[in-house]
């Protein structure tokens, strides 16, 4: 865009000096860092950063037009001796500073968008009624704790959803282990819990092949004498094939029949009492996690806030402005005495080095920093609304 339409984009009249020019672009940043907070659309994101980088390109070449005019103004006017090697600093400077201001910005409006969308959601949140204890001191460990609890619940939530088709399963299929029992109280009386432990450890155990050698043990072990051969080969025969359905249906199953430990549920009732249990467990750490919720967004927030303290170290988007303004008209205009050299080497060459040789990287760790912020608030968030 050259300077005739960015003029008459910002309704400046064509050929207005830079200073002014300035004034009128740095009121529209302002809108668009404004309405990124004011309206935190992720949809229309990346729009919003499209058209701020545009402004500040269209700016930047509205800069170096309104340069070229002013050289030829002054075209015949003397500069001093040492004003040649800082002019051509500057130009050397000139590509880095742009880019660099433009980072700058971008990641002022998505701190921007950041603190709208958390404060969005707290709004949102002290609506419901719902509320937290004004008395808690928000500290490391706290947030350490809070993050625990949340892991630790979608973990217990996701177990008992397992758990619950394991509890289906189980109450179809444990017929098979109820069959079992049955009949080796027939062939072995009151010994019949010596075969049944050593098959039920190693079903529990997931040692699926112990399982079967068990089975073979019982076909092998001494009977009663008092049951006739008949009924004991029929009982010995249901125990082996019903012993055997039921090995071959738990380790279909078992998935959804491991218990924390690694161990896998034989009876659904069992599986109902540890549900019941995590159940308590998740009720107990939603009521921290909702105590706790308002001040974890306060804190989110807040977190922010300091970011952008940190961002603003760097500099602000005026003062990066005028930095730029300063530094092209030290390449537009004369640098007549040896007083206008200092003042031009120290307070803006200097200053833009300072800026271009370590604080402008600050930018990009604040830019990771805001990332992963709001990654994990997203993921809090969504946590918690479950």
């Amino acid at each position: 865009m050259n300077s005739k339409n960015l003029a008459q984009m910002l309704g400046l009249e064509p050929g207005t000096e830079i200073s002014n020019a300035a004034s009128v672009f740095l009121e529209q940043v302002k809108e668009f860092m404004n309405s990124a907070q004011a309206n935190p659309s992720e949809a229309h994101a990346k729009a919003e950063e499209g058209a701020l980088t545009m402004l500040y390109q269209n700016f930047f070449g509205y800069a170096l037009e309104w340069a070229g005019e002013e050289r030829k103004k002054t075209a015949k006017q003397p500069n001093h001796p040492n004003a040649k090697d800082l002019k051509t600093k500057a130009t050397e400077a000139l590509n880095d500073l742009q880019d660099n201001i433009i980072k700058f910005a971008l990641a002022y409006m998505r701190l921007n968008r950041s603190m709208g969308f958390v404060s969005d959601e707290l709004n949102a949140y002290e609506k419901t009624g719902i509320e937290g204890d004004k008395n808690i001191k928000w500290t490391s460990e706290t947030g350490t704790l809070l993050q625990r609890y949340r892991k630790e619940r979608k973990a217990l939530s996701e177990a008992n959803a397992r758990l619950a088709k394991g509890i289906k399963i189980l109450e179809v299929e444990e017929k098979y282990l109820d069959v079992l029992e049955q009949n080796l109280q027939k062939i072995f009386g009151d010994r019949s819990e010596d075969y049944l432990r050593s098959y039920r450890s190693a079903l529990r155990s997931a040692d699926f092949d112990k399982a079967e050698k068990s089975l073979k043990t019982i076909a092998n072990a001494k009977r009663k004498f008092s049951l006739d051969k008949k009924a004991e080969e029929a009982a010995l025969q249901t125990v082996q094939k019903e012993g055997g359905a039921y090995i071959k249906a738990v380790k279909e199953a078992q998935d959804n029949l491991r218990a924390q430990d690694g161990k896998l549920f034989l009876k659904s009732k069992e599986i109902g009492v540890a549900v019941a249990a995590q159940d308590k467990e998740i009720k107990q750490k939603n009521m921290y996690i909702t105590k706790y919720h308002q001040p974890y967004m306060e804190h989110k927030l807040n977190s922010l806030r300091h970011l952008k303290e940190k961002l603003l170290v760097v500099g602000s988007l005026e003062s990066l402005t005028t930095l730029y303004i300063r530094l092209i008209r030290g390449m537009a205009q004369p640098l007549a005495d040896i007083k206008a050299v200092r003042e031009y080497e120290e307070e803006v060459i200097g200053h833009v080095h300072y800026l271009l040789s370590g604080q402008f990287r600050e930018t990009d760790s604040i830019e990771r920093w805001n990332v992963e912020a709001m990654q994990e608030f997203s993921d809090s968030m969504e946590d918690f609304k479950r």
